[in-house]
């Protein structure tokens, strides 16, 4: 409900000239008199302003008009007037003098917020600015949403899309053929992508659905499938990390804890006892090599992959090294010319376990040393 300036100022406890100085310093300077009605957001703003303590500007109060002296004549005689001195006839004009502006006495503060937020005059160009930045924020806002649709239906598509297979050699002389991609029967059976496929094959074998149809898959040729499954599958005799199957300790790739911590210990004891210190053990598998990394700290192992010694792999063994091992690897005859005029005993081991190394290497430094 709107209010008088003179009502406010009674609220505060203040002049009314003084919240007119408080509406000019906080922007409303369309206020001019004690009588200006005001309304609630310009009452909240002034009371702000007084306890924020900002400070009011000076206000020029108008003047009264000033009545002329009248023309001296003779009055007539009053009773009042000679019974009691210093009695003014009612009706005689009183010249007021000019009133002096009301002064107030200012007050440091610093401006504050409620100053800042009610502005008297907006400034256009100001206000065309803020347009101009708000029009540009709406353009991006644009783009970054037909950004993200366009990456959406990319997403979308992706998903949808199958898994094309590698390209296939041509079919055997014998005239079997490769036939129809798995992937695209698991794709009509509304399967998407690798993932999927991976984990359809692994819930059909593990519910056991998948013996009738193992004897009836073929691939040709079978080598590359054969070594994939050698790097890959492991054979152990009891569960383990990693894709592991468990068979019979006979057919495992890994040998019980136990045994292999046995076989790695002896052969330490093997190299200490004829003084063999720096060895080289080239091939043998991952698996094995990790297994061989057990030994006596006092023995300096360095280990290389299966893959075929050549002459520059060969002076590279037999630099700095007491024994050489080849685990199951295949030499060259300009590497072979290199191990048998070296210095180091070159030992050569069949692929196979840690047993099998523990005594292909017995047998060799018994008939050496």
């Amino acid at each position: 409900m709107a209010i008088r300036v003179r009502k406010l100022a009674k609220e505060l406890n203040s002049d009314p000239w003084v919240v007119l100085g408080l509406l000019h310093a906080i922007g409303f300077g369309r206020f001019r008199l004690p009588d200006d009605m005001l309304s609630d957001a310009v009452v909240d703003a002034v009371k702000r302003a007084a306890r924020d303590g900002v400070k009011p500007l000076p206000v020029e109060r108008p003047e009264k008009p000033e009545i002329p002296a009248a023309v001296s004549q003779e009055r007539p005689a009053d009773l009042m007037s000679k019974l009691v001195p210093g009695v003014v006839p009612r009706g005689k004009p009183q010249v007021g003098k000019k009133p002096a502006l009301a002064m107030v006495k200012p007050v440091d503060v610093a401006p504050t917020e409620s100053a800042a937020l009610l502005p008297a005059d907006p400034d256009r160009a100001e206000v065309e600015q803020l347009r101009t930045q708000v029009r540009q924020l709406e353009d991006q806002l644009a783009e970054v949403r037909r950004e993200l649709s366009t990456t959406r239906a990319a997403l979308e598509h992706a998903q949808s899309t199958p898994v094309e297979a590698p390209a296939l050699p041509e079919p055997a002389s014998d005239g079997v053929g490769w036939g129809t991609p798995i992937g695209d029967v698991l794709h009509r059976r509304g399967l998407r992508g690798v993932d999927e496929f991976e984990r359809a094959i692994g819930v059909l074998a593990q519910h056991r659905l998948l013996t009738d149809w193992v004897g009836r898959m073929r691939v040709e040729p079978a080598e590359p499938l054969a070594k994939w499954l050698r790097e890959r599958l492991i054979l152990a005799g009891q569960p383990g990390e990693g894709p592991v199957v468990v068979v019979s300790p006979d057919r495992a790739d890994r040998a019980d804890p136990a045994d292999v911590q046995r076989w790695v210990s002896r052969l330490g004891e093997v190299f200490l006892l004829h003084g063999l210190r720096r060895i080289v053990i080239a091939g043998g598998g991952p698996l094995a090599q990790r297994q061989l990394r057990a030994m006596d700290p006092r023995i300096e192992i360095r280990f290389f992959p299966d893959t075929l010694r050549r002459r520059i792999d060969a002076e590279s063994d037999v630099a700095r090294t007491d024994v050489v091992i080849l685990w199951g690897v295949e030499t060259d005859s300009e590497a072979d010319a290199v191990y048998s005029t070296s210095r180091a005993a070159v030992i050569r081991a069949p692929a196979g376990d840690v047993a099998l190394l523990v005594e292909a290497v017995e047998k060799a430094l018994s008939d050496e040393f």
